[in-house]
């Protein structure tokens, strides 16, 4: 299928459609990695994530695609400046983990995501 055909903005809304009906982390969390799942498939990518992995001194990451770290929170809770400050730690020490593991050299991107809100983060190694 070709990635011409794959709106950001509808997968955007959708996110939003679902996150309004969840009330936890695990909700949003199971709500969201099958819009991303479909996204995925829309973009020609057959990519599984891999949940709760151990990657940083037996911290779990939420969910671990090849080279993106997700981690999920309470809905519309980002928008707090210290859970985003919560959520930047735990993105640095993951992606750290994974660096270090990684076979050969990647660049690796956190996002933290709550629904309504989206946060990226890349660091320098």
């Amino acid at each position: 299928m070709a990635a011409e055909g794959v709106s950001g903005e509808r997968y955007a809304k959708k996110i939003l459609q679902v996150a309004e009906k969840c009330e936890t982390e695990e909700d949003i969390k199971i709500a969201v990695q099958g819009i991303l799942q479909d996204a995925l498939k829309a973009l020609g990518l057959d990519i599984e994530a891999k949940y709760e992995r151990a990657v940083f001194n037996s911290k779990r990451a939420d969910a671990l695609y090849p080279t993106i770290i997700i981690e999920y929170k309470k809905p519309n809770s980002l928008i707090k400046e210290n859970v985003r400050e919560r959520a930047k730690e735990e993105l640095k020490n993951y992606l750290t983990g994974v660096s270090e593991k990684a076979r050969t050299p990647r660049k690796f991107i956190g996002v933290a995501l709550d629904g309504y809100n989206i946060m990226f983060l890349r660091i320098k190694l």
